[in-house]
Order: C-alpha cells, then structure tokens, then sequence
C-alpha cells in the first residue's frame, strides 16, 4: 500500500469521525460547534478528492513511463530472440537430407515431428555455417552462451518495469535442459581424445524431447512478443535458400 493510499484510509476515518460528532451537535449552544465539524469534514472531502487526483495522475505517468522502457527494452530483446530462432532453424537445415516441399513459411511450420526426426542427424564435429572456420560443438556452444547471457542480463536489468508472466517465461527458458546441455557437449571430444574412445557426434539423438521443451518455450516468447510489439518477430525465408549457409544437410552424420 503506497504513502497516498494510507492517506485515503487515514482521511476517510477523520470525515466519518467529525460527521458523526457535528450530527451530534445540532441543537442549542453546540449547533455552532456541529457546523464547525461539518466545515472540517468537508474540508476533509475536498482534500481527499485533491489526493485522488493526484495519485490517478502520478499512476497514470508512472504507467507511462513503465510503457517507455518496457519498449526500449523489447526493442533490445527482439535481435536476441530473432538470432536464436534462426540458429534452431539453421539445425534442421543442416540436418535434413531432402530440401522439404514446401518449405516453412512460419515458425509453427519449421518445428513440426519432422524437425525433431531430422536434427537427430546433426553431426557436431562437421563445419559449421560461419566465416570463421569451426564445428557444430564450438558454434552452438558460443551462439547458446552468448543468447543465455542476453536473457540473464535483460532480465536483471529491466525486471521491475516487466510482467511476471514476461520474466517467467524468460527464467524457464534461461534455466531450459538445452541451453543447459549444449555448453557441456563441448568438453566431449577432448575427453574422447584423451581416453581413446570414438563415437558419432549426434548428439541431438536421443534428446528430442528435451529440444522441444525448450523449442515450445521460445514458440511462446515468440507469440508473446508479438502480442505486445509493433515489430513482430517472424520467420525469414531467405534463411532457406541454397545459396544462404548452411548448405541442406551439410551437417548430416555420413554414416547414419
């Protein structure tokens, strides 16, 4: 309860307490001392009308500038958001043998039980889709890094101008099993090395479940940003053409 709403509850007792006493007070010698507890009482009203005016004005541009920064930081959220879903997209392109016909428009049509069959085949030790050579392992291990750091910042930043609903969503993701998983595959091909041990990197085999999870939450940022922003998130399809790296299926397993 703010200062301002004490104050109602504390101004109300008053106007109750000096009504009922210049009621009281109505006949003989004391009528005038009635009169003069009725003009405090309604000097009382007028004060608490002022009080509400001015707290609906001081809520109404506080809300203002709640809005202000709620937009600064969408704007801020939005390269973030937009990176990761194209990075989850660049997967199952990667992965998928066939160029799908047709192919995703949206979102919600990229991630379907197709997706989840096909980034199974992701090799992690093939190149990656970036102009500094390096595999599948150390490009989602910084790209996954990096988008979890945004959130975490964002979140510590911004949290007291945002809805709870907002900074769940955003804690869920931020602690997802994915983002979770991917840094730790990272140390794997060294302790291969080091014990000797060979194996196919397809990592994402097994754990289908685990991206959808985490897929379904950014599905849901997605939508929600959408809701509250002028600049919408939405897929862009040039992510598919051939001539846009990755190649389809160039981080295909050769042997599966």
């Amino acid at each position: 309860m703010t200062v301002l709403k004490k104050s109602y509850f504390g101004l109300i007792v008053l106007i109750v307490l000096f009504t009922v006493l210049s009621l009281t007070y109505t006949a003989g010698f004391a009528e005038w001392l009635g009169a003069y507890l009725s003009n405090i009482a309604a000097g009382i009203i007028g004060s608490l009308i002022i009080i509400l005016l001015v707290d609906r004005i001081i809520e109404r541009n506080r809300e203002k500038e709640r809005l202000r920064v709620v937009n600064i930081a969408l704007r801020r959220l939005r390269i973030p958001i937009l990176w990761h879903m194209n990075l989850l997209c660049n997967i199952y392109k990667a992965a998928t043998k066939n160029k799908p016909a047709p192919l995703p428009s949206t979102f919600e049509d990229t991630f379907t039980d197709h997706y989840y069959r096909e980034i199974s085949f992701l090799d992690f030790k093939k190149e990656s889709p970036v102009a500094l050579k390096t595999d599948w392992f150390n490009y989602l291990y910084l790209e996954t890094k990096s988008f979890k750091e945004k959130l975490e910042q964002f979140i510590d930043t911004y949290a007291s101008f945002l809805d709870v609903r907002l900074i769940d969503l955003l804690e869920r993701i931020v602690n997802s099993h994915f983002l979770f998983l991917i840094p730790q595959a990272k140390s794997i091909p060294n302790v291969d090395r080091q014990y000797g041990w060979k194996r196919v990197y397809t990592l994402l085999s097994g754990v289908e479940q685990l991206v959808k999870e985490h897929v379904s939450l950014m599905l849901e940022l997605v939508e929600y940003f959408n809701s509250i922003s002028d600049l919408p998130i939405l897929l862009n399809q040039e992510i598919w053409r051939d001539d846009v790296a990755p190649k389809w299926g160039s981080g295909r397993v050769s042997s599966k």
